[in-house]
C-alpha cells in the first residue's frame, strides 16, 4: 500500500471545528513535547513523546482533550500520521493519494 505524506498548511482545517487548525496543532505538539500522534484505525492511538517515548494516557485511557481533538480531526481526514519535523508538521495518508501533494 502507498504512503502520502503531505505538509499541513492553514486550508487543511478549512472544515474543522474550532478550535482546531494548523497554529493549535503546533502549540499541542510543543504543550506536549510530542514527535508524532499515529492513528491504527478505530479508536486505536499510539503518541510519541520527543525521542520516542510514548505518552501514557491518563487511567481508562484518556488523554488531556487537546490531543483528544486531534485524534478526532484524524479520523474525520482519515489522516493516519501527524508528524512535527525539523519544526514543520506533516500528514501521512495511507491508500488513496490526496488532492495536495508536497514533493
Amino acid at each position: 500500500m502507498n504512503s502520502y505524506i503531505c505538509e499541513l498548511i492553514p486550508e487543511d482545517f478549512e472544515y474543522a471545528d474550532p478550535p482546531l487548525s494548523l497554529d493549535y496543532v503546533v502549540k499541542v505538539f510543543k504543550k506536549y513535547d510530542l514527535e508524532f500522534i499515529a492513528h491504527f484505525g478505530e479508536e486505536r492511538f499510539y503518541v510519541s513523546h520527543t525521542p520516542g517515548e510514548p505518552m501514557i494516557p491518563a487511567p481508562g485511557g484518556i488523554y488531556p482533550l487537546e490531543i483528544e481533538q486531534i485524534f478526532s480531526y484524524m479520523v474525520m481526514e482519515r489522516i493516519n500520521v501527524i508528524r512535527c519535523r525539523d519544526g514543520k508538521m506533516y500528514r501521512e495518508t495511507l491508500g488513496e493519494m490526496p488532492s495536495r501533494l508536497d514533493m
